[in-house]
This record gives C-alpha cells, structure tokens and sequence, in this order.
C-alpha cells in the first residue's frame, strides 16, 4: 500500500478521488508486469540493495524501460548513455552484471565489450548484449568478443530477469 497525493491509501493506482494520482508503479508499467506474469515489489521509498547492473544504450525509452523492469525487482541501476562513459562507471562503481547496447555513437558496443573482457580488472564482470542485431553473425560475434548472454530486441521483462539470473548464478524472480 501507498499514500497517494490526496492522503488515503489506495491498492497502490490511484483512488477515487485522484484515479492517476499514485505515486507507486505507473499503470503501464503494472500492465506490463501483468501480462508478463512478473510480481512488482514496493520499492517506493525504499532504496535498492540488490545487484548493481549498469545500463548502456543511447535511446532514452529503452532506458527507461530497463531501469523500471530493474528497480521493481531490487535492482540498483546506473545508466550511461555512451561507450565512453560505460568504461567510467565501470571504474568507479563495478557493477555486478552490465547490458549493453551494441549499437551506439562514439564507440559501438563490441568495442566496449572488447575493453572490459580485456582490463584484468573487469573481465569477471558479467556482459549481457541487449541489441537489435538477430543475425546469426551478429550473435555468434557477441559471444566471441567475450558476451556472457545475448538478448534481442524486443524484448520481454522475463527474458531480461532470466539473463541476469543466469549470468549471476541467481534466481530473479519473473
């Protein structure tokens, strides 16, 4: 349960008095989890304390798509929008697993994917490519530049739980 703006509590998407006034799950993203079969978790004013997973992609929406699935599983998300600024986070924060785009401004994802899998440092963190690219090709060379799991666009929320799971050696629930 939530507090919504007018004070009463409600099933946590809106009241009678303020339907859209909810500040816990967006609708859209509760009808997502639904025909996903995903469970939501309460996370509103709690901070995360799950795995770090850092989110690389230069489209915003895909952004905010991904850090919404996360945090409402526990996740703590960090987002860079470009390879550059991956391989800083990754410096300062190594995170426990990273998705990444592969196609990217600046410097394309296999490139940032070949800097991490060879720093000594970053090579044992887990790698997920989230691309558009289907192709056999494309696949097989996420894999040889040193992927741990490959996932396509689109995609649904249980796909990318399952590759965190399995790249983290855990069970996400989905």
């Amino acid at each position: 349960m939530c507090h919504c703006r007018d004070g009463r509590h409600c099933s946590g998407f809106g009241t009678s008095a303020d339907p859209a006034g909810c500040r816990k799950t967006p609708p859209s993203l509760k009808r997502l989890a639904d025909a996903a079969d995903i469970p939501l978790v309460d996370t509103v004013g709690v901070p995360p304390a799950g795995p770090l997973v850092l989110v690389v992609d230069d489209n915003d929406d895909n952004v905010r798509i991904v850090r919404e699935i996360l945090r409402l599983r526990g996740f703590q998300v960090e987002v860079a929008y470009d390879g550059p600024a991956a391989l800083a986070t990754i410096d300062e924060r190594k995170p426990d697993v990273i998705l990444l785009d592969v196609m990217m401004p600046a410097m394309s994802g296999m490139e940032v994917l070949d800097r991490i899998k060879g720093n000594p440092q970053h090579t044992a963190i887990p790698v997920i490519l989230v691309t558009a690219k289907a192709q056999d090709d494309d696949v097989l060379a996420g894999y040889q530049y040193g992927a741990d799991y490959y996932i396509t666009k689109p995609f649904t929320p249980r796909q990318l739980l399952y590759g965190i799971g399995l790249v983290l050696g855990t069970e996400v629930r989905s």
